[in-house]
């Protein structure tokens, strides 16, 4: 009892001793006050008065004291509820709590700190990570759009092995069988351009041996972990990274998830290598499809040569770059190429064809689309493919396109077809001269064919 009643030490007191006091103040010393009075009051009526106001004014601070010690320990619980109620609702700055005493709400006080604190800082390493994730999603979004460019996939999966690991470079190194030398293909925060021998540093070794290297730091050379990039059994590069963000080295928890990375990379990269040689060998096929179907026919017989010719020098009349002349080059070689599906009863007739042979004929432009299709390197040209017979006034085939709903490259492909099939003799007929056939396409400027095209065209053969 006596260590209760030491007031000044109750702040550090327990919530339960602290309402045992609050209760011994307010209730049980006023009333075993009272029974006093009530047993002594007749042998005590000389003093009476004083003695029952100091009896009164010592029940009254008893009381009051009693109060003092709940109102408290309330303020104390209701601070904090407070707090936790203002935190959870968002309302709440999350500044650190503070209590006058030191008990267990004082411990409860703390540990909220401890929590609030906590949590901001999940609350950071979330923010963080959200912006990393919408970054990922805008350059899986890029990569998506243009799944031709590997080189896209490959800096995706370097940014986001890199932020991962809490690493602040790396490279993606492949393989030279030729000269025996792995060179940089992706790099991200260091040099690019790098140029390394087959067993040379820790990174040419893993590409010699085919097993991962994890290095910690050492004086001024930063951690590493390098990961050789396999397919099958067959070694075609190596996977890099260095320099742990806040001084930390790398373990092997990161070489697991660099090493599995690796071989999804490496299976990424094998695939694409072979998509892209069963993709040239299909362009190449296509080519040679296209030079059959010139010699089925002699007299076609360097048709797509001289539509390359003619259409090379109208891209130059209208200052096309580079990537239109490529398409017209590559159009002009394959836009006939449908025709490998007619037969050579209509192709080599000596007469005019019919109106139902006609007809068979009008369809090779959606047959030459079609053998396109499948090579997605191949897709800008099959509008052209498709196109080449349309004419501005609507008359064309196979889809009666005009004026502005038809490409210029396809315009150019139409005069120049429509010229170099002029000039050019057919069985039942000689080929008009060069001058008969620029007036032909005059005639029908604006109508066939467009009048700009014709107009350059006849100024430049």
């Amino acid at each position: 009892m006596r260590k209760i009643l030491k007031l000044r030490s109750i702040k550090s007191d327990s919530v339960v001793r602290k309402l045992a006091l609050s209760f011994i103040l307010t209730s049980l010393v006023p009333i075993l006050a009272f029974i006093y009075l009530l047993f002594f009051y007749s042998n005590l009526a000389i003093f009476k008065v004083d003695f029952v106001k100091i009896t009164i004014a010592l029940l009254v601070a008893s009381i009051l004291a009693g109060i003092e010690i709940a109102r408290r320990i309330i303020k104390s619980v209701l601070t904090i509820n407070k707090e936790i109620k203002a935190f959870t609702e968002g309302k709440s700055n999350a500044q650190e709590l503070k209590v006058d005493e030191d008990d267990e709400i004082k411990e409860l006080a703390l540990s909220f700190n401890r929590i609030t604190k906590q949590l901001q800082e999940n609350i950071k390493e979330l923010e963080a990570s959200k912006s990393m994730l919408q970054s990922m999603v805008l350059k899986v979004s890029e990569a998506i759009t243009s799944f031709e460019d590997i080189d896209k996939f490959l800096d995706l999966i370097i940014a986001t092995m890199t932020r991962s690991l809490h690493a602040k470079q790396a490279q993606l190194f492949l393989l030279d069988t030729n000269n025996q030398k792995l060179f940089t293909r992706i790099a991200y925060g260091t040099v690019a351009n790098q140029i390394i021998n087959i067993g040379e540093g820790a990174i040419g070794s893993v590409a010699k041996t085919g097993k991962p290297v994890l290095m910690q730091a050492v004086n001024d050379e930063p951690c590493l972990i390098a990961v050789p990039l396999k397919y099958g059994n067959k070694i075609i590069g190596v996977l890099a990274v260095g320099g742990k963000e806040g001084s930390q080295s790398f373990n092997n928890d990161d070489l697991v998830l660099l090493s599995d990375l690796s071989s999804q990379t490496a299976s990424a990269i094998e695939n694409h290598r072979l998509h892209k040689d069963a993709e040239t060998t299909y362009i190449q096929t296509i080519s040679a499809l296209a030079m059959a179907v010139e010699a089925r026919d002699p007299y076609t017989r360097g048709h797509c040569r001289r539509m390359v010719e003619y259409s090379l020098k109208l891209a130059d009349a209208f200052n096309l770059d580079e990537k239109a002349k490529d398409l017209l080059s590559n159009a002009s070689v394959l836009h006939d190429v449908g025709k490998i599906g007619l037969s050579d009863e209509i192709l080599r007739k000596a007469e005019h064809l019919s109106s139902s042979e006609l007809e068979i004929i009008k369809e090779h432009p959606k047959i030459g689309e079609n053998i396109l299709k499948p090579i997605a390197s191949l897709q800008p040209l099959c509008d052209l493919v498709r196109h080449h017979h349309e004419w501005v006034d609507g008359t064309g085939y196979p889809d009666g396109l005009k004026n502005d709903q038809i490409s210029l490259l396809t315009k150019i492909l139409a005069v120049v077809d429509a010229f170099d099939a002029m000039t050019s003799d057919r069985p039942y007929r000689k080929g008009m001269s060069f001058r008969e056939a620029k007036e032909e396409l005059k005639k029908y400027a604006g109508k066939h064919f467009d009048a700009e095209v014709v107009n350059k065209f006849n100024s430049i053969i």
